[in-house]
């Protein structure tokens, strides 16, 4: 599903602060997260796939990449 360098960036910053891309089963999900420093490293962790609590996240499922416009999953 790596279509292009940045998608691929984002997709490896899955469970840190700022923006990622987080893929299941073929389908792509962009995250945001907002945490504290010191909390980044469990949050991280976390996502694989246990929980936490987090000050903010957000995320979108997604169709197409932000960057290159290809077309994500099935």
């Amino acid at each position: 599903m790596a279509c292009c360098d940045d998608f691929i960036r984002l997709h490896s910053n899955v469970g840190r602060r700022g923006f990622s891309i987080r893929t299941v089963d073929s389908k792509a999900t962009l995250h945001f997260n907002a945490v504290p420093a010191e909390e980044e490293a469990r949050l991280a962790e976390a996502l694989k796939p246990r929980r936490i609590v987090a000050q903010a996240m957000g995320r979108e499922s997604i169709r197409y990449c932000p960057f290159c416009g290809a077309v994500l999953g099935t």
